[in-house]
């Protein structure tokens, strides 16, 4: 058996999630007249991966089931995993993190999320990088006038 020392370890409640959707998918194919919206799934792991139970409310016995293959599953949870980080690590965050050494202690934690909620807003990293060159070049003069408490409320 060889080790995937590279490749990194997936949590089993994200194996879990990455099944019941992959599962969710197969039977909304399969029984499209058949499905109602409100069902309840059990997971169980088998030898070859995992088996998907999905029961309908108020029924007693499952109405659909779907085997997965465990390679498979690990991939959608792997590719999840990558997903999520590239949007928790948006382009350019450790740019801003460091220019908001400018800034005093107590104001930087909230540009710091409000950047990256703009951040998060921008489709293309294309678009990500004019915002933070533009944040950059602003950084200064917005320092300045925090640290002399000339800003202005707005009316």
């Amino acid at each position: 058996m060889k080790l995937k020392l590279l490749e990194p370890v997936v949590p089993a409640g994200d194996l879990e999630s990455a099944a019941y959707l992959l599962a969710w998918d197969e039977v909304k194919a399969k029984y499209r007249s058949a499905i109602e919206r409100e069902v309840h799934a059990s997971i169980e792991l088998s030898r070859a991966g995992f088996v998907v139970y999905f029961t309908q409310l108020g029924a007693v016995d499952a109405s659909f089931s779907v085997s997965l293959n465990r390679e498979v599953v690990e991939a959608c949870a792997r590719a999840r995993m990558e997903a999520d980080r590239e949007i928790e690590h948006p382009t350019g965050v450790g740019l801003l993190r460091l220019t908001t050494l400018l800034l005093p202690g107590s104001e930087r934690a909230d540009w710091l999320e409000e950047q990256r909620g703009y951040l998060a807003d921008l489709p293309k990293r294309r678009a990500c990088w004019g915002w933070i060159i533009a944040q950059l070049l602003a950084m200064p003069r917005y320092a300045y006038t925090v640290r002399t408490g000339r800003e202005r409320e707005s009316a």
